[in-house]
């Protein structure tokens, strides 16, 4: 998909952090050449742009661009679980979800609902990529 796709650790309706090193461990473990804070990750199904990983041991959230594949999709969808982050993209219809429904009350109130509803709740990364693709 070519738009951009971020995710963001919240906790306790503020902004939370999670280390660098878990980005390396889950975006680093299927990469075919591991490049540096992952800009630029390619896997044997696709590749992501993966831009925040770089500024700080502890950071709040990513920027993914021109990703592909659902090995980035499941890495992605691993981080947001393991963090309690939204993932959140572009779009007129669903625009953002989580992988738990615990993850919503740590959101800040609102910031992420769309016409007064809360983020989507996906079990799995084949789901994200079915909200994020939309209807047929």
């Amino acid at each position: 998909m070519s738009f951009d796709i971020f995710i963001q650790c919240c906790g306790d309706g503020e902004r939370a952090t999670f280390k660098r090193e878990l980005v390396e461990e889950i975006f680093g473990r299927r990469a075919l050449d591991p490049p540096p804070y992952f800009r630029g990750a390619t896997y044997l199904d696709g590749r992501a742009e993966i831009f925040g990983a770089d500024e700080a041991d502890e950071i709040d959230g990513l920027m993914c661009s021109h990703s592909s594949g659902m090995t980035f999709y499941e890495a992605l969808y691993e981080l947001a679980d393991r963090t309690g982050s939204v993932i959140f993209w572009p779009s007129d219809g669903p625009w953002a979800a989580v992988t738990k429904e615990a993850t919503l009350a740590h959101l800040p109130p609102g910031a992420f609902d769309q016409d007064g509803l809360p983020p989507s709740v996906v079990a799995s990364a084949s789901e994200l990529v079915a909200l994020i693709s939309g209807p047929d």
